[in-house]
C-alpha cells in the first residue's frame, strides 16, 4: 500500500523532475516542460505508471525486508544481542544504517534498476514507445543487459542518494527517547517532522547524484549520448557549471518529503527503526 500510494499520488511530480533534469543544462528550465503541454497532458505526466506500480510494490517489500534483516544482524554483531539503538550514540548508529542500506539496495536493485530505466525514459518521452514492455525489449536489443541495468553499480549510487537513512533514524531515536508520556498523535508528528528534516537535507545534498543518474539512465536513447558517466559529468559542467547539478532540487523536495513521510509512517506504530 505504501508503494501504491507513493506511485499513484506523486508520479506526475516525478515526471516533471525527470523532464527538468534530462533537458540540456544550458537551456532555461521552463522550456523542459513544453512537451507536457498540448494533447494528452495526463498521459504524459503519468507515463510509466503501469511498470512503476508493477515493480515498486515487490521492490519496496524486498528492500524493507532486507534492510531490517541486515540491520538486526549487523547491530547484534557490533553491539551485542538485541541492542536498543535509541541508547546508542549517533556516530555508532550511522555505520549500521549505511551498511544495512547498502545491503538492501544490492538485493532490491535487481528489481529497481530496470523499472527506473524504463520509467524515466517513458517520462522523458521522445523515443516513440508508449509501453515499458516495448521500450525494454528495444533497449535489450540495442544495448543488452547494460542498458536495462544502467548503471550496473546501482547500489552504490542509491546508498549515497538515500543518505536519508542514517539521517532519519538518529532524529527518530531522539524523538523516541523524548517520547515518554507522549500521545500517539504527538509521536506521529515528531516522526513525520524527523523524516521531513532528513529528506530536505537529502534532497539538496544528493541532487547532483540524482541528476547524473537520471541523465545517464535516459541517455541510451540519445544519438549523441556520452561515452561514459565521466564524460556526461564533464559535458554538464561545460554547459552550466554547478547549476547543472542542482536542476530539479526543489521538485525533488516536493516529491520525496511527502512520499517518504508516507513510507515511514506505518513504521511508527509497528516498532520499526
Amino acid at each position: 500500500m505504501q508503494a501504491y500510494n507513493r506511485v499513484t499520488h506523486l508520479l506526475a511530480v516525478d515526471t516533471i523532475r525527470v523532464r527538468i533534469q534530462t533537458y540540456p543544462s544550458d537551456r532555461p528550465i521552463p522550456r523542459s516542460l513544453n512537451g507536457l503541454l498540448g494533447s494528452s497532458p495526463l498521459s504524459k505526466l503519468y507515463a510509466g505508471l503501469p511498470i512503476a506500480l508493477g515493480f515498486s510494490i515487490p521492490a519496496l517489500a524486498v528492500y524493507l525486508t532486507t534492510y531490517d534483516a541486515a540491520k538486526y544482524g549487523i547491530s547484534n554483531l557490533l553491539l551485542g544481542r538485541d541492542p536498543d539503538l535509541r541508547t546508542v550514540p549517533w556516530l555508532k548508529q550511522v555505520p549500521i544504517y549505511l551498511a544495512s542500506g547498502l545491503t538492501a539496495e544490492m538485493v532490491s536493485g535487481v528489481i529497481w534498476t530496470p523499472m527506473d530505466v524504463a520509467k524515466s525514459r517513458l517520462q522523458r518521452g521522445g523515443e516513440g514507445h508508449t509501453t515499458a514492455r516495448s521500450l525494454l525489449k528495444d533497449v535489450w536489443k540495442k544495448e543488452g543487459y547494460r542498458g536495462v541495468w544502467r548503471p550496473s553499480d546501482w547500489a552504490l549510487y542509491e546508498t549515497f542518494k538515500k543518505a536519508v537513512i542514517p539521517n532519519y533514524n538518529p532524529y527518530k531515536s531522539t524523538a523516541q527517547a523524548k517520547g515518554d508520556g507522549a500521545t500517539e498523535v504527538e509521536l506521529a508528528t515528531r516522526y513525520a517532522a524527523s523524516s521531513a528534516i532528513a529528506m530536505s537535507l537529502s534532497a539538496i545534498v544528493t541532487n547532483p547524484i540524482e541528476v547524473v543518474r537520471t541523465r545517464w539512465q535516459t541517455s541510451g536513447g540519445d544519438v549523441n549520448r556520452p561515452a561514459s558517466m565521466i564524460a556526461l559529468v564533464r559535458e554538464m559542467w561545460r554547459q552550466a557549471g554547478w547549476k547543472a547539478f542542482m536542476r530539479g532540487a526543489a521538485v525533488r523536495g516536493i516529491y520525496y518529503i511527502p512520499s517518504n513521510v508516507g513510507t515511514r509512517g506505518p513504521e511508527i506504530f509497528g516498532g520499526r527503526g
